[in-house]
């Protein structure tokens, strides 16, 4: 049985939102889970006045141990960002030379996202963007997103000019863009 209990997390004796779960146990523990929410483990029975007691008595070493899962916890996702972003540009960089060399087009910068929203695209300033995720992908997907983007260089929009270009640089680009349509959706799950 689950019990919620909010209540604004502010220092100065605030008490941070927390959940009661009841369960045949004898004794009243508190969890932070790694997002750093609040969890109270207590036994059946108990009053809800008791935990809230319990919780307010540990409240300052609580919201301490919250803010240093939530920044450790930030700090280690920093550091994998960035590490995926890196690697992303090893794999996709020498990737969008190659197409750009060859379809006589030029960028003025190739940035790896995280974004959540948007997977790929081309700025009206030249910018080429690419999630970093894109290098999971086979190399013959991301020659296809490659090329895509390469060619709203000259058609910015996706015109009978724009796939023909798409094609004529990437000639299975049909069969790519099919792959990445049916199988590619499992990636942005995680």
């Amino acid at each position: 049985m689950k019990l919620i209990i909010l209540s604004p997390i502010k220092k100065y004796n605030m008490i941070p939102a927390y959940t009661i779960q009841y369960s045949y146990r004898k004794t009243v523990s508190i969890r932070i889970n790694r997002k750093g929410e609040l969890i109270v483990s207590a036994p059946i029975g108990i009053s809800e006045q008791k935990v809230h007691d319990f919780v307010k008595a540990k409240n300052n070493r609580i919201i301490q141990k919250i803010e240093y899962i939530k920044k450790t916890i930030s700090d280690k996702d920093m550091d994998v960002s960035k590490q995926m972003k890196e690697h992303a540009l090893i794999q996709i960089l020498p990737r969008v030379e190659y197409y750009a060399d060859m379809m006589h087009v030029s960028y003025t910068n190739i940035k790896i996202t995280t974004a959540q929203t948007k997977r790929w695209s081309c700025s009206n300033r030249w910018v080429l963007m690419f999630h970093w995720k894109l290098s999971q992908f086979p190399i013959s997907i991301v020659d296809y997103v490659v090329v895509h983007e390469l060619a709203h260089l000259v058609h910015f929009n996706h015109s009978k000019d724009f796939w023909w270009l798409v094609e004529k640089y990437h000639p299975e680009y049909r069969f790519s863009k099919k792959r990445l349509k049916e199988n590619g959706s499992w990636l942005w799950l995680w």
